[in-house]
């Protein structure tokens, strides 16, 4: 996670991670780093105080990894949509099939990524997020077909 003054961070879509698994996270956060548009605010475990930890950092973006070592990934999911409507969040899972991907949506993700395909599509789907306004406040998430990895 970057260090920089309060006019640099607010220029940035904050992103926090949901994640328990330290190998992707080694590669993930570097990843995240490199962008420039970004600003990784926390990395969660997604226990018990998941809900705190996203309210304490003000994300606009979650990244949630359906795989957590807890497998509550798409409750953790709902828990999100239903306190912070507003927070985009994108499942990121090691499944590819359309059950997955459906089930993830159907919880509230705006979008699922491939953890196979994350290079090549998780920057785009920030970024493409961020660029139909989910992050200013629209609630409307007809946008999560188009987006998807797919």
């Amino acid at each position: 996670m970057a260090d920089l003054t309060t006019s640099d961070q607010a220029a940035r879509t904050r992103v926090l991670i949901v994640a328990d698994n330290q190998i992707f996270l080694k590669a993930a956060l570097p990843f995240l780093d490199r962008d420039a548009d970004l600003l990784v605010v926390d990395v969660n475990q997604g226990d018990q105080d998941s809900l705190e930890g996203i309210e304490g950092h003000n994300p606009q973006i979650i990244l949630l990894d359906l795989d957590i070592s807890n497998q509550k990934g798409l409750e953790i999911i709902s828990q999100i949509r239903e306190a912070f409507p507003l927070v985009a969040i994108i499942a990121l899972s090691m499944f590819d099939g359309d059950g997955c991907r459906r089930a993830a949506l159907s919880a509230g993700a705006n979008a699922v990524v491939h953890k196979l395909d994350l290079s090549v599509k998780l920057l785009p789907t920030i970024h493409l997020l961020s660029m139909h306004g989910l992050l200013e406040g629209d609630e409307d998430c007809a946008m999560q077909r188009e987006i998807g990895p797919n």
